[in-house]
């Protein structure tokens, strides 16, 4: 961390971010970059960083040759490479090789600090240079329900760790990082921040339907502006009273529809004929003959 603070700094192979989430919080800028064909993805630039990350790395493309070549050409002067070699990986795993690794490394820089980790209910880092009496502070490591002192010098090294630079480089302090209080608080925020996908789908659901009822709430203030429009209007004032009338008139609901008249009564439609009264029956004459009475229209 503090030789990020203020920085900008690589992550070459970041893997799920931990890291680069960790430096950020005191680096000027942190650029995951992850390997793949070219070493890094995106292409590394040429003098772009202060400090370069390359955890496990030399089983890129190209094998440990390259990935020095690049990242010393990305590095600005006086910048840092901190590489580290993890059980397991293809590179230079085992302490025994320490050398090689040393006389890799001062091909492309001047200067070259190694350390040794050890895992642990965390994990501890110490300089090479501790069993050379280098002073070095007690660390305690906790066994099940006990506290237990640990040995000064790592027993099996879980990684070997390499600070090179072409400025001389200071040496880093021992380094204890310990899980037995839950773990770092960055792991739980990345923990919360996990997507869920049901809470997700159901925000997205929330914000569909207050979308849907805003748009009902505009259209029912459009209807409410034109009716009070409308009711502000002179035609509706004018026609005020006829409503009114209209609504008090007796026997309005009674009859066929039709045209009302001054009584309530509805006139029938113009396409309803009046009733026609049937003809008077033919009259007989005493002598015989009939007699039928002439109708004289008004």
């Amino acid at each position: 961390m503090q030789l990020a603070e203020d920085r900008d700094v690589i992550d070459l192979g970041h893997d799920d971010g931990t890291g680069a989430e960790m430096l950020a919080q005191v680096a000027r800028s942190v650029l995951p970059a992850h390997r793949g064909e070219g070493l890094g993805q995106p292409p590394l630039g040429t003098h772009t960083a202060d400090l370069i990350l390359a955890c496990d790395s030399f089983d890129c493309a190209g094998g440990a040759e390259a990935l020095l070549r690049e990242t010393a050409r990305a590095l600005r002067p006086g910048g840092i490479i901190l590489l580290s070699f993890f059980d397991g990986g293809a590179g230079l795993s085992d302490p025994a090789r320490a050398p090689e690794m040393v006389a890799l490394l001062r091909r492309h820089h001047a200067y070259v600090v190694l350390l040794l980790q050890r895992p642990m209910s965390g994990s501890i880092i110490l300089p090479e240079a501790v069993h050379l009496g280098a002073a070095v502070p007690p660390i305690f490591e906790l066994r099940g329900p006990e506290l237990a002192r640990t040995e000064p010098v790592p027993e099996a090294n879980g990684a070997i760790l390499a600070l090179a630079s072409d400025i001389p480089i200071a040496m880093p302090s021992a380094s204890v990082l310990s899980w037995t209080a839950g773990g770092p608080s960055h792991l739980s925020r990345v923990r919360l921040r996990a997507p869920n996908d049901e809470i997700n789908a159901l925000l997205h659901q929330l914000a569909k339907l207050e979308r849907l009822l805003g748009g009902a709430r505009v259209r029912i203030l459009e209807k409410e502006t034109q009716l009070a429009q409308m009711e502000a209007s002179t035609s509706w004032r004018l026609t005020a009273p006829l409503r009114s009338l209209r609504r008090h008139l007796p026997g309005r609901d009674a009859g066929p529809p039709g045209i009302e008249t001054a009584a309530g009564d509805a006139a029938p439609p113009a396409s309803q004929s009046m009733p026609v009264a049937p003809p008077p029956a033919p009259m007989v004459s005493p002598w015989g003959w009939n007699a039928t009475p002439v109708v004289r229209s008004p």
